[in-house]
């Protein structure tokens, strides 16, 4: 068989070989018992690595209470030398370490006085170590060779007693903090060796610890109760949010101590981001790192939603380390710019490809706008409604209602001046605006380029108001659905008649027509339409848009009354000029057109 250079044969799961009729020396027993503790902290260290951990240890007030606390029982984790000392005749071996388990089997009675200090608190710090104990002290009988049947007491006869157990022990001890003010005391940090457990916190005067004064210290490396069921329930990586919105923060058991590629946790958010946020699974021991989506850009707001639940993945190619938001419940999610015809499209991506054709600002499901005469108040609602903004981007409002007011300046009010600053019989616009957040209301002189207030970015013109010529100054009583608006008659109001637009003899039945031009009008300059309501007592009305006014060619609205009986009839003239034509043959009483409304162009 051919020599094997350069084999290694490492350790594994060692056994002792004894045969029948063989004297067994001590050293057989106590590379047993050595083998086996190495055999089982190499197991553990297999399931639970190499950093410090504990198992229980809850720490819980005294009943009745008191100013004790008890800490249960439970288990470390550490890694150490596999003996410091010598062990019996086998000798101390400082050069292997391996995961060694310390065990408290009785709960222990913790001391935690009150400050002397009026007005201070103490954090006390409960932590635990890892501890070899050599005990059990024995007088052992030793075999004497002069005289067999006559055993000596101790080693050669000395008498002495020898410690008969080597104990792999969890030393569990209290540390007191400096006593300071109540709400800046600190807590201590872990002695040497130690790691941190709970934190109880005792104010001046206080006479018991009840469990509202005991917390889990930070970081502390608990393990969850059970690490099957902890993995099929993943306690190991889900935790609940304790930051802030946009300033994310969890605490894990066990606690998380490093950051490696790949790894990926959940939190329950606790509130939505509104921008770019961050995120430590560790608070105070590990630093913040931006939060980043799918695109690998910034969040925008509106990404983790609050009671959601977020997955984070680190990533240290990203920027300079990112957690990457995998996915989140309830909240947008951001895709990478679509450069195959089956990749998804980001919004901006979209409203970018359909503002190069036809504009969608302004579409509208019910859209209802209506003034009373006798208020400032517009009142706005609609299902849906499209508004944009200076880069031709797009977003859906839905469930609108609004009530801007001339009474006030900015959002849900003037966009320039309030109060008495409108002017009498002048036009407004109406406008609803959009923040990324907020949905408002505004009214401006402007029919495209209204004054958005501070952080708007979004509009879309809905309608437009007319104001009276009363020291008031409040919009004429109209309603609107969609885009045909209709003057509204109340008694009281400030419309109690419709307004005229022409009345009494003018020009000449089909012949000629007078002009009324557009600024006449008691419509918008930007509507496409007018409604003539035209009444006459006893002889004829003719309405055009044009002055071709010869009756049946180019008059759309002719009404008259031979008979002398009233008659009433509406007209929707669709502007071909900002005017209209007029002709009328009997006196003003009895022959008269009004304006009943117009369609806007929104």
């Amino acid at each position: 068989m051919p020599a094997l250079s350069g084999l290694f044969i490492g350790d594994s799961m060692d056994r002792q070989i004894v045969y029948p009729g063989q004297i067994l020396p001590e050293t057989s027993l106590l590379q047993m018992a050595k083998d086996a503790m190495i055999g089982v902290a190499k197991l553990s260290a297999a399931v639970l690595g190499t950093s410090t951990m504990a198992n229980g240890f809850a720490v819980t007030p005294t009943g009745p209470a008191s100013l004790q606390v008890i800490c249960a029982p439970g288990e470390i984790y550490s890694l150490t030398s596999i003996d410091a000392l010598a062990f019996s005749t086998l000798p101390a071996d400082t050069t292997h370490s391996i995961m060694k388990q310390g065990i408290l089997l009785d709960g222990v009675t913790l001391s935690c006085p009150a400050p002397g200090t009026t007005g201070q608190s103490i954090n006390y710090l409960v932590q635990v170590t890892y501890q070899d104990t050599d005990s059990t002290p024995v007088l052992l009988p030793y075999y004497n060779s002069a005289n067999p049947a006559m055993p000596y007491s101790g080693m050669g006869n000395n008498g002495l007693t020898q410690n008969t157990n080597r104990k792999g022990a969890a030393v569990v001890a209290v540390k007191a903090g400096a006593s300071a003010v109540t709400g800046s005391q600190v807590t201590p940090a872990p002695d040497a060796g130690y790691i941190g457990l709970y934190v109880v916190t005792v104010a001046f005067g206080q006479t018991t610890i009840t469990a509202g004064n005991i917390a889990q210290y930070s970081g502390a490396p608990l393990l969850p109760a059970g690490l099957l069921q902890s993995m099929q329930s993943g306690q190991t990586l889900n935790a609940n949010d304790i930051g802030t919105a946009n300033t994310y923060a969890a605490n894990f058991t066990p606690a998380i101590t490093s950051l490696t590629d790949k790894m990926r946790v959940c939190i329950k958010v606790a509130n939505a981001n509104t921008a770019a946020s961050t995120f430590t699974p560790a608070p105070g021991v590990i630093a913040a790192a931006p939060i980043v989506g799918a695109a690998h850009a910034a969040l925008q707001g509106g990404e983790m939603v609050a009671t959601g639940d977020a997955w984070l993945q680190w990533n240290s190619s990203v920027g300079a380390g990112s957690w990457v938001l995998t996915d989140a419940t309830g909240g947008g999610a951001q895709v990478a710019t679509a450069t195959k015809s089956q990749h998804a499209v980001p919004l901006g991506q979209a409203q970018t490809l359909v503002a190069a054709g036809p504009t969608l600002q302004g579409l509208f499901k019910n859209l209802v706008l209506s003034t009373t005469g006798l208020s400032a108040v517009v009142t706005v609602s609609a299902d849906e409604l499209v508004v944009e903004n200076s880069s031709n981007q797009y977003q859906t409002l839905r469930g609108i209602s609004i009530a801007p007011s001339f009474a006030n300046a900015g959002a849900n009010g003037l966009d320039v001046g309030a109060g008495s600053s409108q002017t009498v019989l002048t036009w407004y616009y109406v406008w609803v605006i959009w923040n990324g957040t907020t949905t408002a209301g505004l009214l401006s002189l402007s029919s495209t380029a209204p004054t958005l207030p501070s952080g708007y970015t979004h509009k879309a013109r809905v309608g437009a108001v007319r104001t009276d010529n009363t020291g008031s100054k409040f919009p004429f009583s109209i309603i609107q659905y969609g885009r045909r608006a209709r003057y509204k008659v109340a008694p009281g109001s400030n419309t109690t008649i419709l307004p005229v637009v022409a009345a009494g003899v003018q020009g000449t039945i089909g012949v000629t027509a007078v002009i009324v031009n557009s600024v006449a009008l008691p419509v918008p300059p930007t509507a496409a339409s007018i409604t003539v309501s035209m009444f006459v007592l006893s002889g004829t009305i003719q309405i055009s848009p044009n002055s071709n006014v010869s009756v049946g060619a180019g008059s759309p609205a002719v009404t008259s009354s031979s008979s002398g009986g009233n008659v009433v009839l509406l007209a929707d003239i669709m502007f071909e000029t900002p005017a209209i034509y007029y002709a009328g043959n009997v006196a003003a009483a009895s022959c008269t057109a009004s304006c009943a409304g117009w369609e806007d162009t929104i």
